[in-house]
């Protein structure tokens, strides 16, 4: 099926909008929250984030338009903080943790639709890494569980599973298990992207080696009762053959199909090509296996990319206008 274009580009509402976004897709609006380079000159790093003060802006996909745009302030001026957004319980929320040693929760925050709220947390105790310069990283489940939900930390060659869910005022994140080293076919691993669905916490990882490579021939999936976890092969003559962090947009459409969308296909020692191409891993439980979509979304509308899990459509923002691609 070929993309629809349905909307304008974002500079017709944002004269000069940032390089980067934050993409997410909630209550029929794809939502966009823009990423400035933020210097980490203690740690030789730097990135771009949402934190050092931005802007909100939707897409209505119902009304085909653009709707106002909220500034806000920085939420941490803090060097060695990250960040992850996700959904939780029907809203946006942007969980700010610590970038660099240790595996530390530092706040969390609700959108309201024009600004940042603060949520009170109660959260684990920080867990150092093996050295001050590990790099953290922590990537937020999809799923349809609405109370609870799942990231997967790496610091160092560790990786961690933490549980979020509400409680009273606020929520507690807890320590809910480790990700035994032996299950990966490196310690190098690096989780990109995950889901729960059946009781069943999976995960795709990356290598590093030259850059960090996605693997996408296999799961690591975890019984979130028993709190085990076993590498998992998923099939398909021919899967994507995206690298770097594998796709730039999942989502769970049903319990056994995950979506993914739009990637870069390594092209040289040090480039990449656009490949808009959309995938699903389908059986995720039992025997997953690769499952490619008709249609793609074009280079000119692939930028921001989000998933709609309830009607089964890809929308991508890019130079050329806003695109969706029903599946």
């Amino acid at each position: 099926m070929s993309c629809e274009k349905i909307g304008d580009p974002i500079n017709s509402i944002i004269n000069e909008p940032c390089e980067h976004h934050h993409t997410l897709f909630t209550n029929n609006r794809i939502w966009l929250f823009g990423r400035k380079f933020v210097n980490q000159p203690s740690h030789n790093w730097g990135h771009h984030v949402a934190l050092a003060g931005t802007y909100g802006v939707a897409f209505n996909t119902s009304a085909k338009k653009w709707e106002t745009p909220h500034e806000f302030a920085a939420l941490s001026t803090d060097e060695n903080v990250s960040e992850a957004l996700f959904i939780f319980s029907g809203a946006i929320h942007i969980l700010l943790f610590s970038a660099f040693g240790e595996l530390a929760v530092k706040s969390l925050h609700k959108w309201t639709g024009t600004s940042w709220e603060s949520v009170h947390v109660q959260s684990f105790s920080p867990v150092c890494g093996d050295s001050p310069s590990d790099h953290v990283s922590l990537i937020v489940a999809d799923g349809k569980d609405d109370k609870n939900k799942y990231f997967v930390s790496t610091v160092g060659d560790t990786m961690r599973v933490s549980r979020m869910k509400s409680s009273g005022d606020g929520v507690v994140i807890e320590h809910f298990t480790d990700i035994p080293r032996n299950i990966m076919t490196t310690p190098s691993g690096q989780a990109v992207s995950a889901v729960e669905t059946g009781g069943r916490l999976l995960f795709f990882y990356g290598v590093h080696g030259c850059g960090l490579r996605w693997d996408s021939g296999k799961l690591v999936s975890c019984d979130l009762n028993k709190k085990t976890c076993e590498s998992v092969q998923v099939s398909g003559e021919s899967g994507p053959k995206w690298g770097f962090l594998g796709a730039h947009a999942h989502g769970l459409k049903s319990g056994e199909t995950w979506i993914h969308a739009v990637g870069a296909i390594h092209s040289g020692m040090t480039s990449s090509q656009y490949d808009g191409t959309v995938w699903a891993v389908q059986n995720l439980t039992s025997k997953p296996f690769w499952e490619h979509f008709r249609g793609e979304v074009p280079a000119g509308m692939g930028t921001d990319v989000a998933v709609d899990e309830k009607d089964g459509a890809v929308y991508g923002v890019g130079k050329e206008g806003v695109g969706r691609v029903h599946i």
